[in-house]
Formats: C-alpha cells, structure tokens, sequence
C-alpha cells in the first residue's frame, strides 16, 4: 500500500474522528501488521526482572535496527534510556546496527534536562544520529513524508527480501535460458 494511502488510513481514526492514536501505538501497529517486521517492544515482549538487561542487551544484538520514539517523558525513563544506550553501545561495536531516533514535536519542545543527567555518550547520539520528527497536528503532506522517510531509513523486511530473491532467480533462469 502507497505510504500516502496508508497514512490517511491511519490519520482517520475508526474510533473517533477527533481522536488520533499516538506514535507509540501507531508506530508498531504498521510496522508490524502493514509492513511485516517483526519488532521487540521491551514493555510487551521483556520480563522485568534480573534478567531484564541482559534480555535488552541480547535483543539489540540479535536486531538490524533499533528505533527510539523520543516523547517528552523518555528521557526521564530511565529503563528507556538504558535501551537507547544499549543500543548506542552495540553500534559502536557493530556497525551493521541501524539506530534511528524518531522525535515528537512534544519532545523536542519539551527536552529539559533530567536528573540524572543522561550519559555524555546519549548526549552526543542525541545530537548526531539520524532522526525523523513526527507530529500529530501536522498536514497531511507532512505526515506522508514522514512515513515515506521511516520507510526509506528501514532495512529490507524478511517478505520483501525473499520477494526480491525470486524476482532475483527467475530473472537468471530467464536469462540463461
């Protein structure tokens, strides 16, 4: 589906016209059901517990990306910024890794300083790694760029890949045929 069709899809809400769903829901909802990634979301697919880093940490190493929606309250989490961290630490040490920081128009309104301060390392990231801005009062044009942007930074889905792999095998039988 055209990222212009999808996103008034998505902009005219079933529930309610006045309504819009946030990014946080919004984000993995197509991600998943309209573009066929598979996503590790910390809050629904991580037990809390002991084991919680090391499951964050394994599941930066397995993933081609990782992607931090940065609301107004995300850099007080501090579970969120040991995610964004964690991943800024695996990029540096595998650069197969994509890290994208997707900001709200809330956030970057809103991005005081917290307490603790976030590490010099997340400081610096927040300032040099590829970023796409999203807002919900934003036109329709805006929010088609957006989602054509996110579409562009993603790495191949697994769907498209095997796709283009039989396009691949055909076009050389035809060709050695």
């Amino acid at each position: 589906m055209p990222e212009h069709l999808m996103s008034k899809k998505l902009m005219s809400c079933d529930e309610s016209k006045t309504t819009q769903k946030p990014l946080e829901v919004l984000l993995p909802h197509v991600l998943e059901v309209h573009w066929g990634y598979r996503l590790c979301l910390p809050e629904r697919d991580l037990l809390p517990g002991g084991a919680y880093t090391n499951d964050v940490v394994l599941g930066i190493k397995r993933s081609r990306m990782l992607m931090c929606v940065l609301s107004a309250d995300y850099l007080a989490d501090s579970s969120a910024v040991f995610v964004l961290e964690s991943g800024i630490q695996a990029l540096l040490k595998k650069s197969s890794i994509k890290l994208l920081l997707i900001w709200t128009s809330e956030a970057s309104a809103s991005l005081t300083p917290s307490d603790p301060p976030p590490s010099r390392l997340v400081q610096t990231a927040l300032k040099v790694l590829p970023r796409l801005t999203y807002s919900s009062e934003a036109s329709l044009r805006a929010v088609d760029n957006f989602w054509g942007s996110l579409r562009k930074a993603m790495p191949q889905s697994r769907k498209r890949q095997v796709a283009d792999m039989e396009c691949g095998m055909s076009f050389s039988a035809r060709k050695d045929s």
